[in-house]
């Protein structure tokens, strides 16, 4: 994403601090995601259309989601 102030970003951050972290199976969620992101991170780096595939089917409509 690049942009740690991007909408999606700041929706994202704040449903992990106030909803995910708030249970026992969002915070083993949350533990998975920070010890594989970084290998999607470098994948998704190395392959742009996975990038922009990503943002468009995952990222946007789960933060649009959230954010409701």
């Amino acid at each position: 994403m690049g942009d740690p102030d991007a909408f999606e970003v700041v929706i994202l951050r704040q449903w992990r601090d106030e909803t995910l972290m708030s249970t026992g199976l969002g915070r083993l969620f949350v533990r998975y995601y920070y010890a594989y992101s970084p290998y999607l991170a470098d994948f998704i780096a190395k392959h742009p259309l996975v990038g922009a595939a990503v943002r468009r089917l995952v990222v946007v409509p789960v933060a649009r989601l959230v954010s409701k």
